[in-house]
């Protein structure tokens, strides 16, 4: 009990010496844990702020945005009370990692408190172009793009194609290629898709890779995104934030997320930019075009085909196929001098099958006889444009023949102007 009452007396003197007595003049210093680096290592900066007991004032950072990206790390305080004087620590320790390569600067950082002001003097980092990651064999035909990182890990953004039509799909793919232990899942941020219409493709499942003699886990994030404009279009640089295990220390680096004890490393990986030249549809398109870039099939179908005057038929049409979807539009009805039509439903159902989106669009229509007799269901028709065959398309329905009786108590077709006598 003596112990914890000196304990609670030696805290309250301390806080009344600290709120009266004169403060210690604020200083503050700033340290690196290395003064050479690479683009894309981790340098840790360490900044201590020491003065009074008074709450100490958090440390102003310069702009480091052109040169590095910045997280914050950790924080811890002290106090001390010797010889009747207090003093109080605060350390803030942050990581930067370097953008670019040249001698880069870390401003002044700046502390202020009641009217005082302490600063650091500036502080040089040399920096080198990270080693050129290895080069893997792409994927798939036609593939394209670009690697950046190191050759412990690294990222390649790629396109399946650089020249599409309007509206064609292009597949963008984001692959992170690492032999280090991830500790944490990576955060990826997309990249900028001004001009393109874009939909999330289903995530590849974690494989391992063999480039040049290396094992690589390999993790993966596609994207489906479609141009709407010709021209120059360009998809952005897309961000991957990794924390990783540093060093290895001979543990498995196969294994998901590591284990043991490690010291973690932050690692941001940017790809280059993409830029596309899009093509336009070729002029001439058929009367009737509205837009529909894809492959598709039309199939048309009536729920019924015999049927009594004034009865409805539901009949369907289904667009099917690979492409998107809000290209297609309305399905237009032909003329049927001998129905009466209505828009009943429309659905459309997205598919996102592996690398490719596609899906049904599926209208109904409720269509009324107007007369008794043998009728048809003219043949639906959609012009499309196949970016594979780099043509348009016309597709036709068959047309569908009705079977129309007599309503109850109406006249037979072609005796309403007979008279018995």
């Amino acid at each position: 009990m003596r112990v914890r009452i000196g304990w609670t007396l030696g805290l309250l003197l301390l806080f009344v010496l600290g709120g009266t007595g004169r403060a210690l003049a604020l200083d503050v210093r700033a340290s690196v844990d290395r003064r050479s680096a690479r683009v894309g290592d981790q340098v840790l900066l360490t900044v201590v702020v020491e003065g009074g007991l008074r709450s100490l004032p958090d440390p102003e950072l310069p702009d480091l945005k052109p040169d590095f990206d910045l997280y914050s790390g950790s924080t811890s305080r002290s106090y001390s009370f010797l010889n009747g004087k207090v003093s109080a620590s605060l350390t803030r320790q942050y990581v930067l990692i370097p953008r670019r390569t040249g001698t880069l600067v870390i401003g002044p950082i700046t502390v202020r408190s009641h009217g005082q002001t302490a600063q650091t003097r500036p502080i040089q980092i040399q920096v080198a172009a990270a080693a050129a990651p290895p080069v893997p064999p792409p994927s798939s035909k036609g593939e394209t793009g670009s690697t950046t990182g190191t050759e412990d890990i690294f990222v390649r953004a790629t396109v399946d194609k650089t020249s599409p039509y309007v509206y064609e799909q292009v597949t963008y793919r984001v692959r992170l290629y690492t032999r280090r232990n991830l500790l944490e899942n990576p955060g990826f941020s997309p990249p900028s898709t001004q001009g393109f219409w874009k939909e999330d493709l289903p995530p590849r499942p974690p494989r391992v890779e063999t480039v040049n003699g290396r094992r690589y886990r390999v993790l993966e994030v596609d994207l489906a995104v479609f141009p709407t404009a010709p021209g120059k279009l360009t998809i952005g640089e897309a961000t991957l934030e990794c924390n990783v295990e540093a060093p290895l220390r001979g543990r498995d680096p196969f294994s998901m997320f590591g284990g043991g004890l490690f010291d973690g490393e932050r690692k941001v990986l940017r790809t280059r930019p993409v830029t596309l030249q899009v093509k336009p549809l070729p002029p001439g398109a058929p009367a009737g075009f509205a837009g529909a870039v894809g492959e598709y099939s039309l199939r048309v179908s009536a729920d019924r085909t015999e049927v009594k005057q004034n009865e409805p038929i539901t009949l369907t049409v289904e667009v099917t196929g690979r492409g998107n979807l809000r290209t297609v539009g309305d399905v237009q009805l032909p003329d049927m001098p001998d129905f009466r039509s209505y828009p009943s439903s429309s659905n459309e159902k997205t598919n996102r099958d592996g690398t490719t989106v596609g899906g049904t669009v599926t209208r109904q229509f409720v269509l009324v006889p107007l007369s008794a007799g043998r009728k048809t269901i003219p043949p639906v028709r959609l012009v499309t444009f196949s970016p594979r065959r780099g043509a348009y398309r016309i597709l036709r329905s068959e047309p569908i023949p009705v079977t129309v009786t007599a309503a109850s108590g109406s006249a037979p077709a072609g005796d309403a102007n007979r008279t018995d006598i």
